[in-house]
């Protein structure tokens, strides 16, 4: 596949778990408590983002284009 943002020998599926990893690794950092209103929507973000990356890459796995949901 030319053109691709991976190294050569990487596979987009090979790094489907550590995708996993960060959406719940963001997920359990929203369930505290400590975080004020401003952190919460920040995070909330970066979850957005993990899950389109996540998306994104399942899709390449298997075969096909990544979306374009990006967040602004």
């Amino acid at each position: 596949m030319s053109g691709t943002l991976f190294k050569e020998g990487v596979l987009p599926s090979s790094l489907l778990p550590a995708a996993l990893t960060q959406i719940e690794d963001i997920e359990a950092l929203l369930r505290e408590d400590e975080l004020t209103l401003d952190q919460r929507r920040i995070v909330e973000k970066f979850l957005m983002q993990a899950k389109t990356n996540y998306r994104n890459l399942e899709n390449l796995a298997l075969g096909q284009r990544p979306s374009n949901d990006l967040i602004q």
